[in-house]
């Protein structure tokens, strides 16, 4: 028998580390290996994201199993210019989705890129 995870609507301002940190984990999978560039890269977020999280433009989700965070999902909203489908230019962009190892394949990044997507 598996154990359960569990997800919330949205992430908490309490999140906010979580979610950086996850991001820096998926990065270093990624082979990114300049420390101190992810560092860099997660002040910038951090700034970015307590800026646009009030207009509605930043959002997170994260999972948990035994209130352990297991994954982690990030989501802001970018504007491109007007096209055919997306007239006012506003496009979701997901970033920084990273499951724990030893909860790959269980569901969580499915339950994470569907909330993503109501959201969105």
């Amino acid at each position: 028998m598996r154990a359960a995870f569990s997800t919330r609507d949205a992430a908490v301002p309490g999140d906010l580390p979580v979610l950086l940190d996850f991001r820096s984990r998926m990065l270093r999978e990624l082979d990114v290996t300049d420390e101190a560039r992810l560092a860099e890269v997660a002040d910038a977020t951090r700034a970015w994201a307590r800026a646009e999280a009030p207009a509605g433009r930043f959002a997170g989700w994260v999972a948990e199993a035994d209130g352990e965070p297991v994954g982690a999902l990030t989501a802001g909203v970018v504007q491109m210019p007007p096209g055919y489908r997306v007239v006012d230019g506003r496009h979701a962009y997901l970033f920084g989705l990273f499951v724990v190892p030893e909860w790959r394949r269980r569901g969580v990044a499915s339950a994470l890129v569907r909330l993503a997507m109501e959201w969105a």
